[in-house]
C-alpha cells in the first residue's frame, strides 16, 4: 500500500450487535476477519515498548507491526495476507479524538522469515493483538467492528472489548483533516454512537496501561 496519511477514529462499543446492525443498514454485509498483530521494539534491555531512538531512524514508539490477516469468515485454510506496518502519529489540528498518522505498510510472502530478520536487527517481540469482527467499505471511510484482546509479553492475554474503527486514507497532498473529521463524526453518529465513547489511545498504549 505504500504511504498514506492515515485519519482514524475508534470508539467503545458497548451493543455490538445493535451496531453491527446499524453498519448492515448503511453498508451491506460486512466481510469477517481475524487479524493478528505483533508489535515489535527497539532496545531490548529495556521494557517492551519503551524505546525511543532519537534521529531520523528512530522506530516510533508504537512499535513496527506484523499483521496475519484472513477474510472471508476468518476461517481456518482461508487465504492469508501479511502486512508490516509503522505509523509515525501527527499531531491532529485541534489536538482531539481523531488520529492522524502517517502510515507504511508493505506485504511480505514469509512472515516467519521476517520476524526472523527482525530479531536478527535486534527488535524484540513486545505486545500480541487479536482482532475478530466484520469490516465494511462505505464512500470513503473503511468501517470494522471488532472484539479485541492482546497482551504485553510475557503477560498472559486480557480482554480490551468491543470497538468501532473508522477510516479514511488519503494522499499527503489532498489530506484535508476538517472535512475529513466532519465525515467520520458524522458517520459515527449514523450509527449510534456518541463522541464521548471515542477512544484516542493506541490498542498498544491500553494494553500498557498508559494515558
Amino acid at each position: 500500500m505504500g504511504n498514506n496519511t492515515e485519519i482514524e477514529v475508534k470508539a467503545r462499543i458497548e451493543d455490538q450487535v445493535d451496531c453491527k446492525a446499524r453498519l448492515e443498514g448503511i453498508a451491506g454485509k460486512g466481510t469477517a476477519f481475524i487479524k493478528e498483530d505483533s508489535y515489535w521494539f527497539l532496545s531490548p534491555e529495556r521494557s517492551a515498548g519503551e524505546a525511543a531512538l532519537e534521529g531520523p531512524g528512530a522506530l516510533p514508539p508504537s512499535g513496527l507491526r506484523v499483521r496475519r490477516e484472513r477474510y472471508s469468515g476468518g476461517e481456518d485454510g482461508a487465504p492469508e495476507q501479511i502486512w508490516v506496518t509503522y505509523k509515525i502519529r501527527k499531531s491532529s489540528p485541534d489536538k482531539r479524538d481523531i488520529e492522524v498518522n502517517d502510515e507504511h505498510e508493505f506485504e511480505v510472502s514469509d512472515g516467519s522469515g521476517f520476524e526472523d530478520l527482525l530479531v536478527r536487527l535486534g527488535l524484540k517481540k513486545g505486545v500480541c493483538k487479536r482482532k475478530r469482527g466484520w469490516k465494511w467499505k462505505y464512500e470513503n471511510i473503511c468501517a470494522e467492528l471488532a472484539e479485541v484482546d492482546g497482551a504485553v509479553l510475557p503477560e498472559p492475554s486480557r480482554r480490551l472489548g468491543w470497538f468501532v474503527e473508522l477510516e479514511v486514507l488519503s494522499d499527503p497532498a489532498e489530506a484535508e483533516f476538517a472535512a475529513v473529521k466532519a465525515e467520520l463524526l458524522e458517520f459515527l453518529a449514523r450509527i449510534g454512537i456518541p463522541e464521548e465513547k471515542i477512544e484516542p489511545r493506541y490498542y498498544s498504549q491500553l494494553l500498557f496501561g498508559k494515558g
